[in-house]
């Protein structure tokens, strides 16, 4: 507890919101760009978070005097892929622990975005996106990881054996702001060229579809996510990774459970339990590989066993499901990717990302026995 009685705050700053940006999200989300894909923990068939009760007993544990009876909490996501499950396991838990859950799936809007038109409570998205919402004044926070490590890796054709082999070579990106082409000009530049002039990046798509143009020669290389990586892996031989993120930067998370600063403030027993859950969820990860497995199985369509076993082996090995608060989230890595998004120019300008980091509720979780 803080000194101030209030769980797992830490003293911040106030940000204002650039008004005529939130409005523009307003309208957005009224315009239907956010699709609530599924209903609360009542069984409905279409929410994938809770598809296999054993696997969120199993997950759980204690309930470490969390109650979140009459809470009501809206989660967004993404399309389901394996390294997400963690996010469906915890919101499981929430449910588990009380909480009214409903999981919305995005469409064509970021998390951040949802978080400022009021159509989400929690975000679990990409880190860029905390980045790139506080440096347009949006006021959110992060207490915890998905993912605490890049789930990216720059694949090519066999014929270009290393990074440099693409000089004048086409690179398929999400578009100029997406994590992906981020992590693509920095193996550019490590590899000594020119982001701007020495490689041709050029706008394709989400990570799938960039997979799918690898696979049809429509490009060069791409920065893609491991589990597209190794799916796309099983259906050729023509194809290799050359770079993974983390051999690029270490400490940078690739997704963060973010929410409104107020909303966090607000609701400080839901802010722990999330916590608690993130850390909870990865130690049961971090143990139970065939659960784990078996449950991406379950909430994943089309995908292959083979498949979400290497997904699990990598996330094991970089790291991914961290229980310890500082392997998780810290500030430090923030300000790392902040530093970074602004030498690339996916921002303008400095920002302070100490208002929009709180590993405050992390550290009373582990007090708490979460994770542990």
């Amino acid at each position: 507890m803080t000194t101030d009685g209030t769980r797992g705050w830490r003293p911040m700053d106030k940000r204002r919101s650039n008004t005529g940006w939130l409005r523009l999200l307003a309208l957005l989300a009224a315009l239907g760009m956010i699709a609530a894909a599924c209903g609360s923990d009542d069984g409905d068939d279409d929410t994938a978070a809770g598809d296999d009760d054993g696997a969120a007993e199993e997950a759980s544990g204690d309930n470490f005097g969390i109650d979140l009876t009459g809470k009501s909490i809206r989660m967004t996501s993404p399309e389901a892929s394996p390294l997400q499950m963690g996010q469906y396991l915890v919101l499981d838990k929430l449910s588990e622990w009380g909480a009214e859950t409903e999981l919305i799936t995005i469409i064509s809007t970021t998390g951040i975005q949802a978080l400022v038109a009021d159509q989400a409570d929690i975000a679990p998205h990409g880190a860029d996106e905390l980045v790139l919402g506080a440096a347009e004044g949006a006021d959110a926070t992060a207490i915890g990881a998905p993912e605490a490590q890049l789930n990216y890796v720059v694949v090519t054709s066999k014929e270009n054996p290393d990074v440099a082999s693409l000089a004048d070579k086409n690179f398929g990106m999400s578009g100029p702001a997406g994590f992906d082409a981020l992590i693509g000009r920095f193996a550019v530049r490590d590899a000594g060229m020119d982001p701007e002039s020495d490689v041709n990046f050029i706008q394709i798509g989400g990570s799938p579809d960039r997979a799918a143009a690898l696979l049809a020669g429509q490009i060069d290389a791409a920065t893609i996510f491991a589990d597209d990586w190794i799916n796309l892996d099983q259906q050729t031989d023509d194809l290799h990774v050359i770079v993974r993120a983390t051999d690029i930067v270490q400490g940078i998370p690739g997704s963060l459970y973010m929410g409104r600063s107020d909303y966090w403030i607000e609701n400080d027993d839901i802010a722990f339990a999330t916590a608690c859950a993130n850390l909870e969820v990865n130690k049961w990860i971090q143990e139970n590989r065939d659960d784990f497995i078996a449950y991406a199985m379950e909430n994943v369509e089309g995908v292959e066993q083979a498949a979400v076993e290497e997904v699990y082996d990598f996330a094991m090995e970089v790291n991914m499901f961290p229980t310890s608060p500082d392997e998780v989230l810290t500030n430090a890595g923030m300000n790392d990717l902040m530093n970074a998004m602004l030498e690339t120019g996916d921002i303008s300008s400095e920002v302070d990302m100490g208002p929009h980091v709180n590993t405050g509720f992390l550290e009373d979780a582990v007090a708490a026995g979460c994770g542990q």
